[in-house]
């Protein structure tokens, strides 16, 4: 990086701090970025704000600091917009960091971590003391058999769809319970399929085979599976309102405690 663009930056990153938009901390850590070299420009600065979790932005930020902050700092429209974008999500948010212990505790309250033993919830709490929390999706996340999120491009060739339904299993607190699965994905062959048996009933399909890039319809057996065998409870998209996070398993009940709380969006029924 030129050492003139790196004076922008430095010169945009204490505007952001004059301006409100980042708290002295942040400004701190945005500095370190720009001093290891992370941000080269205005456009990564913008990412490593929007992305990495330590980036937060002011929820209380006034209009007129934005209007500033065209003319000071020479943005465009577009990201400015994109500035009042993050501000407003990190408000809907809720200061998720300021939360955590308390919203911690309300995950037990309503029985979201039964099936982990105690060690399982040492080792996410001391994960979720390592972090910037800035999202309640970080803190389920952080525990074992809760949250599942995976990439729809696996790098698992032998066995992808049956691993993904043990881990479906185990993060169902014991309401679906799998037996007998059988992978069909073979690399060579070139085709895929999933079955298993739940309360003595085969369950099964075959799968659009495309290389290393899941079918989206193996979730469909699993949730027809789940919704035939389980009275009460499914798993839940888990959305953040451009795309789906996770998938989690919740009860009627466990469903309305969270969404009362802002704690879970989840995504569109299809």
């Amino acid at each position: 990086m030129k050492s003139h663009q790196r004076t922008e930056l430095i010169e945009i990153a204490k505007k952001l701090l004059v301006y409100k938009i980042l708290t002295e901390q942040d400004y701190q850590i945005l500095m370190d970025q720009i001093n290891q070299g992370n941000v080269s420009d205005r456009a990564s600065l913008l990412d490593v704000m929007s992305r990495q979790a330590e980036r937060r932005l002011n929820p209380d930020l006034p209009q007129q600091a934005f209007t500033e902050y065209v003319f000071v700092g020479e943005l465009g429209e577009a990201e400015v917009n994109r500035l009042k974008s993050i501000a407003k999500q990190l408000k809907e948010a809720g200061a998720i960091s300021d939360r955590i212990q308390a919203i911690l505790e309300r995950f037990e309250a309503i029985s979201l971590l039964p099936h982990l033993t105690p060690q399982q919830k040492a080792k996410g709490k001391q994960k979720i003391a390592r972090q910037y929390i800035n999202s309640s999706y970080e803190l389920l996340a952080a525990f074992d058999d809760l949250m599942i999120s995976f990439d729809w491009e696996t790098g698992n060739l032998e066995n992808p769809y049956q691993a993904l339904t043990e881990r479906f299993a185990s993060a169902s607190r014991g309401a679906f319970n799998p037996t007998q699965i059988s992978d069909g994905f073979d690399l060579d062959k070139g085709v895929a399929g999933l079955s298993f048996f739940v309360n003595g009933v085969r369950y099964s399909t075959k799968l659009k085979f495309d290389g290393d890039w899941l079918d989206p319809e193996f979730m469909t057996l699993i949730d027809r599976a789940v919704a035939e065998t389980v009275s009460d409870g499914k798993f839940y998209e888990l959305y953040d309102g451009s795309s789906v996070e996770g998938y989690l398993f919740l009860t009627s009940q466990q469903r309305q405690a969270l969404e009362a709380e802002n704690l879970v969006k989840l995504a569109p029924e299809k």
